[in-house]
């Protein structure tokens, strides 16, 4: 998971409570709409009503004939009401965030037995180990997905694509973060979306000047034969004004006008996301090479950086 960059600054927002919200429809709602909207079992509705008011989600959760499914359409009735309560949150880990969803989940897996040469099943619950997982999803406005952060314990203590997530340095000291970040490069290889285009990415963080004529550059190094036929590129900028930025790409002495926030709607607007946008100006340009993409903020306070950036390329 990434931490922030010494640049990036959180904001305070409202966020939508979840649980708040079942607590808060379970203190207003009528005993018909618990019954027939939420679907409850009657002596769950008349149960809720009886012990109000709720001051706490255990309190709910104790109450007979309220279960998870239960809990589930309470949360479905309260968003459709509009009854929710929303708390105010400085997050530090993903500006672009704005929904988060709380996750708890127990993982059983079962270890390696003693050597035998009888079955085991009749004594596998000796082997079976338990392991609890906290976990905050991180959604967009749109509900989409965009990253995470685990809590707690499990910050230490969680699945790892290199099986190293607590001892790195004592598991492996002969491998640095550079070189497993290149490990995972050179693992992809070359992706084709089947209609011929191939993607390429940059996923390195790089931090943008704050009121910098410079900016930051990002290079994306390109080793694939042929000329460009048709190009378009993605970008992912966390950034919390971007009517401040200044985006272009580059390649040998062509440079091509990305973004120019000043033209665009809504630049007091976060972030710029860019998805498949064309780009002209590199028709019959030789793809291999180092391709650089330059993003200049313009002025000052408001600060982000680049997330990831790619190129979709198909060849002559």
């Amino acid at each position: 998971m990434a931490t922030p960059p010494a640049t990036c600054h959180s904001k305070p927002k409202w966020v939508t409570h979840l649980g708040g919200a079942a607590l808060a429809l379970a203190n207003t709602a009528t005993f018909e709409q618990l019954d027939d909207d939420a679907r409850l079992d009657k002596r769950g509705a008349k149960a809720i009503v009886e012990k109000r008011p709720l001051t706490s989600l255990a309190q709910l959760d104790s109450l007979p004939y309220v279960n998870a499914a239960q809990f589930e359409t309470m949360l479905t009735l309260s968003k459709s009401l509009g009854v929710y309560e929303e708390i105010k949150v400085d997050y530090q880990y993903n500006t672009r965030a704005e929904r988060f969803i709380e996750v708890k989940t127990t993982t059983d897996w079962i270890t390696e037995s003693h050597a035998s040469t009888s079955p085991m099943t009749p004594d596998v619950d000796r082997y079976t180990r338990h392991d609890h997982y906290h976990y905050i999803l991180e959604l967009d406005k749109e509900g989409n997905i965009i990253g995470g952060e685990w809590v707690g314990a499990s910050k230490t203590s969680h699945p790892d694509f290199f099986w190293l997530p607590t001892r790195a340095i004592s598991g492996n000291p002969h491998i640095s973060l550079e070189e497993v970040r290149e490990m995972v490069k050179e693992s992809r290889g070359e992706v084709s979306d089947g209609t011929g285009y191939k993607s390429f990415t940059n996923t390195n963080r790089i931090a943008i000047p704050d009121n910098d004529p410079v900016g930051a550059t990002s290079v994306l190094e390109i080793a694939e034969a042929g000329a460009v036929r048709d190009l378009t590129i993605d970008i992912d900028i966390a950034h919390t004004y971007r009517g401040d930025l200044v985006i272009e790409l580059q390649k040998d002495n062509v440079k091509v006008l990305i973004w120019d926030g000043s033209k665009e709607a809504n630049g007091w607007e976060d972030n710029v996301v860019i998805t498949s946008e064309s780009v002209d100006g590199f028709l019959g340009a030789p793809i291999t090479g180092n391709w650089t993409l330059t993003v200049r903020d313009t002025a000052g306070a408001d600060v982000g950086e680049v997330v990831s950036w790619g190129l979709n390329v198909l060849a002559n």
